[in-house]
């Protein structure tokens, strides 16, 4: 269990557990000149009640426990999505913990440090636990295996970055600055038109498309969500499943694109990363639903809000491939759910 894994690694880092009556629970504590910060776990991830009311409750029952000053955060470990926004609208000093992803769920409003103790969770939840040992039985010259933990701490801190968000973002800024110095000859090659995909085979243009765009506001407005999205996407993901859902959103995008352009007798080409952008739109709605209608601090009301608004404002608009846009979200949703399911598959 989870709970027991971290309240061990806690202790080896300082704190002293205090054993409490049911299993689900843990009380961690640090006393410094009279100056008590406690930690207190909840394991909800099988039919420990918690709710804000609980939360509160025993806030004021331990606080009467502890003689002098109390410093107190409460850890929720859970998979319920709506449960972790709950606790976090109501309850500033109580973080949730996805045990799964191993990652911390803290809302806006709550605290973002706690004397250190996120440090400690982050390190603890990048599965760097046993690198990691109290500085009281580190020695005074590093060993070569020290300099080792050392280059994988700064490897792992490097990785905890949106590395493909911004390599991403790189290539496409890169590629519209060469097309400004090379008039129209990527355009030419790059961009989406059905009958060279169909007729002659260049299924290389469903990639290539994605990448290319045809002004500053063009290029602007779908590196602003990508940045926005991107970053919270590939942290949830990680950066391979990532760059899959991104790729493979954008081609399907590009095929329904294709698609709807000879079913309707319009043939067109088409440029724009706005088929994978909106296939992360689709992967968040799915994360979502699957989630009880809150992920991260998306609710399934703003979600909903902000593809209709798009949609609409794309029907609006001249100019603007719709089939793209739509089937992106399409592939992005089911994508999400084949990731989602290989995820479960292999935490078995």
């Amino acid at each position: 269990m989870m709970i027991k894994e971290l309240s061990q690694y806690l202790v080896k880092n300082g704190y002293i557990d205090r054993q409490l009556e049911t299993k689900e629970c843990k009380m961690l504590f640090r006393i410094s000149m009279q100056i008590v910060d406690a930690v207190l776990i909840l394991d909800a991830t099988g039919n420990f009640p918690v709710s804000p009311e609980s939360l509160q409750f025993a806030s004021a029952s331990l606080k009467q426990m502890v003689r002098g000053e109390l410093h107190l955060l409460t850890l929720v470990i859970t998979r319920d999505g709506w449960l972790a926004h709950q606790l976090g609208q109501e309850c500033p000093f109580c973080w949730a913990l996805d045990p799964d992803r191993r990652q911390l769920m803290i809302e806006e409003n709550q605290v973002q440090e706690f004397y250190g103790l996120r440090g400690l969770l982050d390190t603890f939840l990048r599965g760097e636990a046993d690198a990691e040992r109290p500085s009281s039985e580190k020695c005074s010259v590093e060993s070569p295996a020290a300099g080792r933990s050392s280059g994988k701490r700064w490897r792992s801190a490097v990785l905890s970055h949106p590395l493909v968000t911004y390599g991403i973002l790189a290539a496409n800024v890169i590629v519209f600055l060469v097309c400004t110095l090379t008039d129209n000859m990527l355009y030419n090659g790059g961009v989406l038109f059905g009958p060279y995909v169909l007729e002659r085979g260049e299924y290389y243009r469903l990639i290539t498309s994605m990448f290319l765009h045809g002004g500053v506001e063009h290029l602007f407005s779908n590196m602003l969500v990508l940045v926005a999205l991107g970053e919270m996407m590939e942290d949830y993901y990680g950066h391979i499943r990532y760059g899959i859902l991104y790729l493979a959103a954008g081609v399907g995008g590009g095929c329904v694109s294709i698609w709807y352009a000879d079913y309707s007798g319009n043939m067109h080409g088409s440029v724009g990363a706005s088929g994978a952008i909106f296939g992360l739109i689709g992967a968040v709605l799915f994360l979502v639903i699957v989630n009880r209608g809150f992920f991260r601090n998306i609710s399934i009301t703003r979600i909903l809000f902000a593809i209709g608004y798009s949609i609409y404002a794309g029907v609006r608009s001249a100019n603007v491939d719709n089939a793209a846009h739509v089937g992106g979200m399409i592939a992005g949703f089911m994508i999400a759910g084949i990731l989602e399911l290989t995820i479960r598959k292999g935490r078995r």
